[in-house]
């Protein structure tokens, strides 16, 4: 919600995510990123921007993704003769030039635009989606099996063990982030005598 208290359609749509969403991130023109929704949105503060985001609320959704880099990101302004009979009338992720719009911020895809962007993609689509959905659903058991056994310990109360399984969640938004965020890893190793 904005600062001013008007909703605003593009994070609404935020609360309707399920896990498994497929997201397409537009980023400089491309199509960099493709993600898959972990959760549902949850209400979270709004982060540190700096100057940034002053019309915002300063709370709003959180939408846990797993993201995978492409290694050829289409640009749909290339292909925007394809893509442009897919655009909806409303709360359309493009213009009818291909080119971005600003107060996009995440918005429902037709299935048919869906369609067209996977085959920008190519194959490298069903290879990242896969490698996506079983890092979700290793992470999904695992985090499980982590919170059934912090909830079944005896030696801590209610509100620690409430405080523990916030703080695991919190670990996997960390995680998802540092993967966005980083190319590789930051500590380098010496090599082995």
């Amino acid at each position: 919600m904005r600062a001013d208290g008007a909703r605003n359609q593009f994070y609404e749509y935020m609360r309707e995510v399920e896990p498994g969403d497929v997201i397409f991130s537009f980023y400089e023109t491309q199509i960099k990123v493709i993600g898959v929704a972990v959760a549902q949105a949850e209400t979270a503060p709004k982060p540190d921007f700096g100057n940034a985001g002053a019309n915002w609320s300063n709370e709003g959704w959180l939408v846990r993704v797993e993201f995978k880099e492409l290694s050829t990101p289409p640009r749909p302004k290339d292909h925007i003769d394809i893509i442009r009979p897919h655009l909806p009338d409303k709360y359309a992720p493009l213009q009818k030039t291909g080119d971005g719009l600003q107060s996009v911020y995440l918005t429902e895809l037709p299935i048919s635009l869906a369609n067209v962007l996977i085959q920008l993609i190519g194959d490298e689509y069903q290879l990242s989606f896969a490698l996506l959905q079983a890092g979700i659903y290793d992470f999904e058991e695992i985090n499980d099996k982590n919170e059934e056994a912090i909830k079944g310990r005896v030696d801590i109360g209610p509100t620690t063990k409430d405080q523990l399984v916030k703080s695991r969640r919190g670990q996997g938004i960390f995680k998802a982030n540092v993967r966005l965020n980083e190319k590789r890893c930051r500590v380098d190793l010496p090599p082995a005598i």
